[in-house]
C-alpha cells in the first residue's frame, strides 16, 4: 500500500491561479490530506476553497485550510502549515503548478531505496503561452543544460537527467518524509522579498543537520502555469517590477550563503565566486538586453 500523502501549498492573492492547479492534485496517489494556507490574502478564495472542499470530500481527501491573518511569507505560511500534516509524506509544491495524475506515483517508483531519510523532487516545466505540455516536455529533452550549476548553485528545473541522480538540492516542489518535520526540520523565515532560496535553505539543512539524501527523479515531470496565467495580476512573488526582483534574488543570496557557508565549503563551492556567478548570470549585459527587449521572465 503506498503511504499517506499530504499536498502543502501556501497562497496569496492568487485565487484564480490556485483554482487552475489544485483539480490536477487529486490524482496523487496515497493523497489523504490537502493543506492551504492562505498567506494574508485579501482575495475572495471562498468559491475556490468551496470547490475544493466538495471534491475532497467526495474522495475522502481532509482539507484544511489555514489563514494567517497578515502576510508572513511563504516559508512562515509552509511552518505554520507543517503543524497540521498528518500524512506519512509531504508534498511541498506551489499554487501555480499542475501536478500529472502519475508524478507522485513515478518519485515513489524511482525513489532510491537505499537512502534514509530521502527527499526526491521531478522536473518542473515551465510552460510557454499557448504551449501544450507535451510540446513544452519534448522542448524540455532537447535542453543539454546542466541541471545543477555548481558555479552558481542554481538549477535549471527542466533538464532531463536520463537517470535519478544526487543533487544538493531540488526545486520547491519535492516530496518529502514527514519524519523530518516531526525531528524538527523547519524552513527559515528570513528570507524576505520574493522568498529567492527559500525552499532551497531546508533542503540543505536536511542534507547537513539530518543525514538526508535529496535526488532528481527525471521521469517524473510537473508544468508551471505559462505566464499569462500565473502572472497576470503579478500576485505571489512576482507582485513588484523588475528591479524589485532582482534585489530580493541578490539580497536573499546573500543570506543563504552565510546561513549554509559550511554545508557549501563540503560541496567544494567558493562563496564569492558564487555569488559573482549568479550576479553575472542573472544582470549580465545579456541578461539586460533580454529584459529590455521583453524577454520572458527568468525561472527562480
Amino acid at each position: 500500500m503506498a503511504p499517506t500523502l499530504t499536498i502543502l501549498a501556501p497562497t496569496h492573492d492568487r485565487a484564480e491561479v490556485l483554482a487552475r492547479v489544485w483539480p490536477t492534485w487529486m490524482a496523487q496517489q496515497g493523497l489523504s490530506e490537502i493543506v492551504i494556507v492562505d498567506d494574508g490574502s485579501t482575495q475572495d478564495y471562498r468559491n475556490v476553497f468551496n470547490e475544493m472542499r466538495a471534491a475532497c470530500t467526495e474522495r475522502g481527501i481532509n482539507l484544511k485550510v489555514i489563514r494567517s491573518d497578515a502576510r508572513r511569507g511563504a516559508p512562515a505560511a509552509k511552518n505554520l502549515g507543517l503543524e497540521h500534516c498528518t500524512s506519512e509524506e509531504l508534498l511541498t509544491t506551489d499554487d501555480d503548478i499542475l501536478l500529472p495524475a502519475d508524478m507522485v506515483a513515478q518519485c515513489r517508483v524511482d525513489r532510491p531505496e537505499q537512502a534514509d531519510p530521502v527527499i526526491v523532487g521531478p522536473r518542473v516545466i515551465y510552460l510557454k503561452d499557448g504551449e501544450s505540455e507535451k510540446d513544452a516536455l519534448a522542448r524540455a529533452d532537447e535542453d543539454r543544460t546542466d541541471y545543477f550549476n555548481y558555479r552558481s548553485l542554481t538549477l535549471t528545473p527542466w533538464v532531463n537527467t536520463v537517470t535519478v541522480r544526487s543533487f544538493p538540492f531540488v526545486t520547491a516542489v519535492a516530496l518529502w518524509p514527514a519524519s523530518l518535520f516531526k525531528r524538527g526540520l523547519r524552513y527559515h523565515e528570513g528570507y524576505g522579498g520574493n522568498g529567492y532560496r527559500e525552499e532551497t535553505d531546508p533542503q540543505l539543512t536536511a542534507l547537513a543537520e539530518y543525514s538526508a539524501s535529496i535526488f532528481l527523479v527525471p521521469r517524473a515531470v510537473c508544468f508551471h502555469l505559462p505566464p499569462s496565467l500565473a502572472y497576470v495580476k503579478r500576485g505571489g512573488q512576482r507582485r513588484g517590477n523588475r528591479l524589485w526582483f532582482e534585489f530580493w534574488v541578490h539580497y536573499n543570496n546573500a543570506k543563504f550563503l552565510a546561513r549554509h557557508r559550511e554545508t557549501l565549503r563540503t560541496l567544494d563551492s567558493s562563496l564569492f565566486e558564487s555569488w559573482i556567478s549568479l550576479f553575472r548570470d542573472r544582470l549580465g549585459a545579456r541578461k539586460i538586453v533580454k529584459y529590455l527587449s521583453g524577454g520572458q521572465r527568468g525561472v527562480k
